[in-house]
C-alpha cells in the first residue's frame, strides 16, 4: 500500500467514525444501517492493519490531536499493530476532553482483542486518574465484568473515574454493588452523585434517586462554562431525561413533566420526557406543540415514541415553516452556532396529526404506558431491539434493564456485528 493510499485511509477512517458516532442514536437509523457503515469501517482498519508498521509514520502525520474520529483510530490501530508505548503515548494525548476520550474508547473496544483486554485490566489497576477512567469506560462498553478491580473504583479519590464506575454497575447490572453506589447518592460531586443516582435508579427505581435524576434535567450549566464541558452536562442531562419518567409512577412522571411544560426554559425537556414517559394522556399536548416551530420535530417524535406512528410514512408531513432557521446560519453576526438537534426528524402537520389520532386514539389505554406503538412487555421490547430505529432501541434496552435487575444494559452503540450476535440475527 502507498503512502498516499494510507494517508486517505487514515482519513477516511476518522470520517468514518465521526458518522458512525452520530448515526448510533439518531432516530432515523436501524441496526441494519450501522451494519453498513460498520463494514466499511472495518475494510480501512483491515487495508491499515495489512499496511503495518509501515502506516505508523503517516498515521502520526495525518493525527491533528482534536477530532474524536482521530481517538478512534489511533486507538483502533494501536492495539491491532501497535505496542504498549504507543498505546499510552496516543491516551495521555486523546485523553484532554470527553470527546476524545470518547472516540479513543470506541477504538479500544472495537475488536476487543486479547490485547485490549489486557491492557484494560492494567488501566483498571493504573496510577493514572485518566487510565482508571478508560479501563472502566471499556469494561462498561463492552459489557465485560472486570471484578473486583470495579468494586474498588467506587471508592476511587478521583472523581471522573469514580463517576464512570458508578455508572458501570448499573451497565453491567452488578446488583451486589448497589449498596455502596447509593452511599455515593450523598456525594458532594456532581458528576459521582447523578452518576450513582442513574444506576440506582435503573436498577431500584428509587425516589431519592430519581429526585437527583429530576434536579440534573433543570440543571443550568455555569456561564463560564467552556464548550466541552457544557457537552459534557448536555449528555448527563438527556441520559437523566431518558430515564426518570421511565422509573417514576405515571401520576408523578405526569405531573413532574406538566411542571417542566409550564417553564420556557424546559419545555423541551417536558417534550422528550413526554414521549420518554410513554403514556397517551399526554398526546393532545403534544400536538398543540407542533404549532411551535422550535418544538414542532421533536414532538412529532415524542408522539411516535408512544403510538409508534411514521408521520413522513403516513402522510402527516408538512413543509418547513417560511422564515424558519435552526442551528448555525450564514450570518456571521449570528452567535447562535449550535447545530440543529432536530435536523433528521420530518416535520409534523398539526392538523393531519390531529385528525390522524381523533381515528386511533381508542387504541390507547389511559394509564398504559406504550413504546411505538405497543404496551411495553418483554416480547416487545426485544423486537423493537431487533426492527427499531435506534433512539427506540435505546428506550427498548433501559425498559429492558428496569425490568432485569441483574442483567447488562444492552449497548446500541456497540459495532453492529456484536449487536446481531447478542440478538441471535444473522
Amino acid at each position: 500500500m502507498s503512502p498516499s493510499q494510507i494517508s486517505q485511509y487514515c482519513e477516511e477512517t476518522s470520517i468514518l467514525w465521526v458518522r458512525r458516532d452520530s448515526m448510533a442514536l439518531q432516530s432515523d437509523v436501524r441496526l441494519e444501517d450501522l451494519c453498513k457503515i460498520d463494514r466499511r469501517l472495518d475494510a480501512h482498519l483491515d487495508g491499515l492493519q495489512l499496511a503495518g508498521e509501515a502506516a505508523w509514520p503517516i498515521v502520526d502525520s495525518e493525527l491533528r490531536w482534536n477530532d474524536s474520529g482521530e481517538a478512534f483510530l489511533a486507538a483502533a490501530l494501536s492495539f491491532d499493530i501497535g505496542v504498549p508505548s504507543r498505546i499510552n503515548r496516543y491516551l495521555e494525548r486523546f485523553s484532554r476532553t470527553d470527546d476524545l476520550v470518547r472516540g479513543y474508547v470506541s477504538g479500544m473496544g472495537w475488536r476487543a482483542s486479547e490485547k485490549m483486554q489486557n491492557s484494560t485490566m492494567e488501566f483498571l489497576n493504573s496510577s493514572s486518574d485518566c487510565f482508571r477512567r478508560v479501563g472502566v469506560n471499556v469494561a462498561a462498553i463492552l459489557r465485560r465484568d472486570p471484578g473486583s478491580p470495579l468494586a474498588k473504583m467506587l471508592q476511587d479519590s478521583a472523581s471522573q473515574p469514580r463517576a464512570r464506575a458508578l455508572r458501570a454497575v448499573g451497565e453491567l447490572g452488578r446488583a451486589e454493588l448497589l449498596p455502596q453506589v447509593q452511599q455515593q447518592l450523598a456525594s458532594e460531586d456532581t458528576a459521582c452523585r447523578v452518576a450513582a443516582a442513574w444506576t440506582v435508579s435503573l436498577r431500584m427505581q428509587d425516589r431519592e434517586a430519581t429526585k437527583v435524576l429530576r434536579s440534573c434535567v433543570t440543571e443550568e450549566p455555569p456561564p463560564d462554562c467552556d464548550a466541552d464541558r457544557r457537552s459534557m452536562l448536555c449528555r448527563r442531562r438527556l441520559r437523566a431525561l431518558q430515564l426518570a419518567p421511565r422509573v417514576m409512577q405515571p401520576q408523578d412522571a405526569q405531573a413532574w413533566l406538566h411542571e417542566l411544560a409550564n417553564s420556557q426554559r424546559f419545555v423541551r425537556h417536558a417534550v422528550v420526557g413526554s414521549g420518554v414517559a410513554g403514556l397517551p394522556t399526554a398526546v393532545p399536548w403534544l400536538i398543540e406543540q407542533m404549532h411551535v416551530p422550535e418544538l414542532a420535530r421533536v414532538a412529532g417524535e415524542a408522539l411516535t415514541m408512544i403510538t409508534g406512528v411514521d408521520i413522513a410514512g403516513e402522510g402527516l408531513e408538512t413543509e418547513w415553516p417560511l422564515g424558519f432557521h435552526a442551528g448555525p446560519t450564514e450570518d456571521p453576526d449570528d452567535e447562535n452556532v449550535e447545530m440543529d438537534p432536530d435536523e433528521n426528524l420530518p416535520w409534523p402537520d398539526p392538523e393531519a396529526v390531529a385528525r390522524w389520532w381523533h381515528a386511533q386514539r381508542g387504541q390507547f389505554q389511559p394509564g398504559v404506558r406504550y413504546l411505538a406503538g405497543k404496551p411495553i412487555t418483554d416480547d416487545w421490547l426485544q423486537q423493537v431491539l431487533r426492527q427499531g430505529y435506534q433512539r427506540q432501541r435505546a428506550a427498548a434496552a433501559l425498559e429492558l434493564a428496569i425490568r432485569h435487575p441483574g442483567e447488562p444494559l444492552f449497548e446500541v452503540r456497540a459495532p453492529a456485528w456484536r449487536q446481531k450476535q447478542l440478538l441471535g440475527l444473522k
